[in-house]
């Protein structure tokens, strides 16, 4: 399991109380979330992980850090996002490394599970990763309904792409909703890939 956007840990603590005992990778940029993370780390031997964002190509660039922490993205939060979410204001900018899924030394499985949840960030995310796509047997993603981010991956334009790396939808689960209107703002979507 390789968890992109693992903030303090919160998904790969869920897997665990869930039964899951397989390999975590964790991939975190937030020097404070990854250092919560990283106590969670020292105390079990198959999960590891590294302080980075995961983009097309290797670098440096500057994440906007929210209130909440968990909004966090290398991309600028709109105002809908904000107004629905209060804690996704930004407070904070910082440099943080930038990798491609692709350099990261993963255990040699030829079948892995994929969590992608970078704030908009999918589809950059998905570009540094295209020599590991062929290993990856399950991708799941927060995909948003609309833009919550500038220049975001939504459901609508990652579908068709996604279908054309040779996913196809297993699961939907409902993400969150705008407090105030009770409209759906993202939606927790699981892919496996055709065999």
């Amino acid at each position: 399991m390789i968890d992109v956007g693992a903030n303090s840990g919160q998904y790969a603590r869920s897997l665990r109380e869930g039964g899951y005992d397989g390999p975590i990778y964790s991939i975190e940029p937030l020097p404070d979330a990854f250092a919560t993370l990283s106590e969670s780390m020292n105390h079990d031997p198959l999960w590891s992980g590294m302080q980075a964002a995961a983009g097309s190509a290797p670098g440096r660039a500057s994440i906007n850090v929210s209130a909440d922490s968990v909004c966090s993205s290398l991309l600028k939060p709109t105002a809908s996002l904000i107004d629905a979410i209060p804690t996704a204001q930004i407070v904070k900018q910082i440099e943080v490394e930038v990798i491609r899924l692709d350099a990261v030394d993963l255990p040699k499985s030829s079948r892995i599970a994929l969590k992608l949840d970078v704030q908009g960030f999918e589809k950059q995310a998905l570009e540094g990763a295209s020599a590991l796509l062929s290993r990856i047997a399950f991708l799941e993603m927060e995909l948003a309904l609309e833009p919550g981010y500038e220049g975001a991956y939504t459901l609508s334009s990652a579908l068709p792409e996604i279908e054309a790396l040779g996913f196809e939808i297993a699961s939907v689960g409902r993400g969150y909703s705008d407090p105030v209107t009770g409209r759906l703002i993202d939606m927790d979507v699981l892919f496996e890939h055709r065999r």
